[in-house]
């Protein structure tokens, strides 16, 4: 399988979906730190925001 490790500067949740879809890419491979509902609600989740978002094939760990 090829891949491909990119750093980008940015907003984390919009900068890897504007990213993700300027590269056309085949997956996105994210974590999710298990935050409770109210410190989620409170910090808010890369994770959430880029699934809200991305079109694509995700695999959310």
């Amino acid at each position: 399988m090829n891949h491909q490790i990119t750093i980008v500067i940015g907003d984390p949740g919009p900068t890897v979906v504007d990213y993700s879809k300027k590269k056309n890419v085949d997956m996105i491979i994210i974590g999710s730190r298990g935050l409770n509902s109210f410190q989620e609600f409170v910090l808010g989740s890369v994770s959430h925001k880029v699934v809200k978002r991305e079109p694509g094939v995700l695999l959310w760990l």
